[in-house]
């Protein structure tokens, strides 16, 4: 930016990209858990020996590790989900009017991570 300034459409391009790439790193670990919970799953139903793991007393099999494994990928999805871009821009202007007939107009500009919500004019 030219002698230090910025845009304010540099910092929403900037978020709107930072939200991208959490959301994006989210998605792909839901991925990743999804494939290695199935391996899991399916090499704790397909061997013929039940392996045991003794977690603090409580024995576990394959399977259950499995399936615990291919169920966590339902937190990534939703956790993913809500840090996705969300993002709206909106301007407006106002206009006031003084006692002696001048007016005054005022224009703002305003972004915000939710959705716009259309103006009620009644």
């Amino acid at each position: 930016m030219p002698n230090g300034r910025t845009n304010q459409l540099d910092v929403d391009i900037a978020y709107i990209k930072a939200k991208a790439i959490v959301s994006g790193f989210l998605a792909f670990g839901g991925i990743v858990s999804i494939f290695v919970g199935a391996f899991v799953f399916n090499a704790g139903i397909s061997s013929e020996n039940t392996t045991l793991i003794n977690i603090l007393g409580a024995e576990v099999t394959a399977k259950g590790i499995g399936a615990v494994i291919l169920s966590s990928s339902v937190p990534w999805a939703y956790f993913s989900y809500l840090s996705r871009p969300n993002y709206s821009r909106a301007r407006e202007s106002r206009t006031n009017t003084t006692a002696d007939g001048t007016q005054e107009v005022y224009e703002f500009d305003s972004s915000t991570m939710k959705s716009a919500q259309p103006r009620n004019r009644t």
